[in-house]
C-alpha cells in the first residue's frame, strides 16, 4: 500500500532512474549490433546505427515517461481504493485483514506477529484520523513534482542512449566506432549496475559486472547470428 504519497525531493527514486539508464543502455547496445546484423557484413553504416538507436531512445524515453505517470496515477488512487475498503469494513479483524493484505509484502512482513499488529492498529488509527481517504483525494491528480519526475525519466533513457551513439559519430574509422561504442556500453552498464548495487546488500562489482556480461551476450549473440 502507497501511504507515502510524497516523491523524493528530485521526483525519482534511486531505483527508478537506474532502471531506465539500464534499459536505455540495453536498447541501445541491442538495436545498433541489429543494425549491423541486417546490413552487408564488409559495410558498416554507422550513420544508420546512430540513428536507428537514437530515434528508439527518444521513442521509449517518451513512453516510459508516460507510463510512470500512469503508475503514479495508479499508485494514487489505489491508496484511496484501499482506504475506502477499510471505512467500509464491518469490523476492525477485517480492517486489520486489509491492511495486512497491502502490508505483508513489505518491511513489515520481516517482523514479527505482535509488531506486525502493532503497525496494522497504527496505520488503522492513523486513517480514523485523517478521514480515511480524504486527505488522498486532494493529491490523487498529477501535479508539476509528477511531470519533472517524468521528464526526468525520459532525460535518462536519452543520456543512457547518446553514450552509445556519440562514439558513433566521433571515432573514425567505422569499424572501429562500432567496437569503442560497445565498450563504452559496457563499461557504462558496469558503473549503473555498481550504482544501483549500493541500494542493497548486492555485491556491487559482481553486480557490475552482471550487467557487462548481460551487454557482451547482446553482442556475441548478434556476432554469432550474422553480424
Amino acid at each position: 500500500m502507497y501511504f507515502n504519497l510524497k516523491r523524493p525531493y528530485d521526483y525519482l527514486y534511486p531505483h527508478e532512474r537506474l532502471i531506465e539508464l539500464i534499459y536505455g543502455l540495453v536498447i541501445a547496445l541491442a538495436i545498433t549490433n541489429s543494425v549491423r546484423l541486417v546490413g552487408q557484413s564488409s559495410t558498416v553504416d554507422v550513420k544508420l546505427m546512430a540513428e536507428t538507436a537514437l530515434g528508439a531512445g527518444i521513442a521509449w524515453g517518451i513512453i516510459d515517461a508516460l507510463l510512470y505517470l500512469v503508475v503514479i496515477v495508479y499508485e494514487r488512487n489505489r491508496y484511496i481504493h484501499v482506504a475506502d475498503d477499510l471505512q467500509n469494513s464491518k469490523d476492525e479483524k477485517s480492517a486489520m485483514g486489509i491492511i495486512q493484505e497491502d502490508l505483508e509484502d513489505s518491511i513489515i512482513g520481516t517482523l514479527d506477529a505482535e509488531d506486525q499488529e502493532r503497525i496494522y492498529k497504527d496505520v488503522l488509527e492513523a486513517q480514523r484520523r485523517v478521514g480515511y481517504a480524504d486527505k488522498a483525494r486532494g493529491v490523487s491528480s498529477l501535479g508539476r513534482e509528477d511531470y519533472l519526475g517524468a521528464f526526468q525519466i525520459f532525460m535518462a533513457m536519452l543520456v543512457a542512449t547518446l553514450v552509445v551513439v556519440v562514439p558513433l559519430y566521433v571515432v573514425e574509422p567505422p569499424h572501429v566506432a562500432v567496437i569503442v561504442s560497445n565498450l563504452v556500453a559496457l563499461l557504462s552498464l558496469f558503473v549503473v549496475g555498481y550504482l544501483w548495487a549500493r541500494h542493497t546488500r548486492i555485491n556491487k562489482v559482481k553486480f557490475g559486472l552482471l550487467l557487462a556480461v548481460m551487454g557482451a551476450g547482446i553482442v556475441v549473440i548478434t556476432f554469432f547470428l550474422g553480424g
